[in-house]
């Protein structure tokens, strides 16, 4: 799914969204991390940002993945991507906006909200593609489920199969489910068509052997495996984190002496 996306976005120039889904340390992280390495081999731009469990702020994400886009520009790159939209951008990203000399200061007097919200999409629209039209980006956002909302995210959804911008975003089941507003959301995406979803699952116990033989370089014994996988339930990190913690108390060894 991952590489079909990729090859859609690269060689024909439509975009769209994916979201990896599953448990804490299932591997969301890991995958998008070999995405990464496969969408710089192929000339995109990677773009990420995080939402934080406590306290996180509506757009810190995005805020991330524009000061890193940012930070490989010249200056006045800010105003001259965001267009008519100076506004709405400087309002929306005023840190980062601080350090374009070019971006003007908002005025908010006599303003309706429903137009400075329909303002606000359409300027976050416009700067993300406007980026994309450089070179094919990919937008990785990780733990969507501790954000306020998925507006942008649906926003740049609606039109992302017009340009060559990949969004890629990951969440726990779940810790989404307890959040009705992100639930409703997400839905909504799947059934208008606008989303993929790539949920994934516990490891098998042939699955931790194997990735077991990849961190050990030798193939561990069969108590040894039934030990790691009953322990870890098929959890990726676990699995790792259980092998490491044998071989740094010396339980086991690189070797594969217990």
């Amino acid at each position: 799914m991952l590489n079909a996306a990729l090859h859609n976005v690269v060689v024909e120039g439509r975009g769209g969204l994916v979201f990896i889904t599953g448990e804490a340390g299932i591997g969301k992280t890991r995958l998008a991390a070999e995405l990464r390495t496969q969408a710089l081999a192929r000339g995109c731009q990677w773009l990420e940002g995080r939402y934080d469990k406590e306290g996180s702020i509506p757009l810190k994400p995005y805020a991330e993945a524009v000061r890193s886009y940012l930070s490989t520009k010249p200056a006045g790159s800010l105003a001259q991507l965001s267009g008519p939209y100076s506004t709405e951008i400087t309002r929306a990203f005023p840190a980062i906006a601080d350090l374009d000399t070019a971006a003007q200061a908002p005025d908010l007097a006599g303003e309706d909200a429903e137009a400075a919200r329909q303002q606000h999409l359409e300027a976050m629209c416009h700067l993300f593609f406007s980026m994309a039209s450089e070179q094919p980006v990919i937008l990785f956002l990780d733990d969507l489920q501790w954000g306020p909302s998925m507006e942008v995210l649906q926003a740049l959804a609606q039109q992302a199969s017009s340009h060559p911008l990949l969004l890629v975003d990951a969440y726990r089941d779940a810790e989404l489910r307890e959040r009705p507003i992100l639930s409703r959301s997400v839905l909504d995406m799947y059934r208008n068509r606008l989303s993929l979803t790539l949920p994934l699952g516990r490891l098998t116990r042939d699955d931790v052997s194997h990735l077991m033989t990849q961190a050990l370089e030798h193939t561990s014994s069969e108590q040894l495996v039934d030990l790691v996988f009953e322990r870890s339930e098929g959890n990726p990190f676990y699995v790792e984190e259980l092998v490491g913690y044998l071989v740094e108390t010396g339980a086991l060894t690189l070797e594969g002496h217990v």
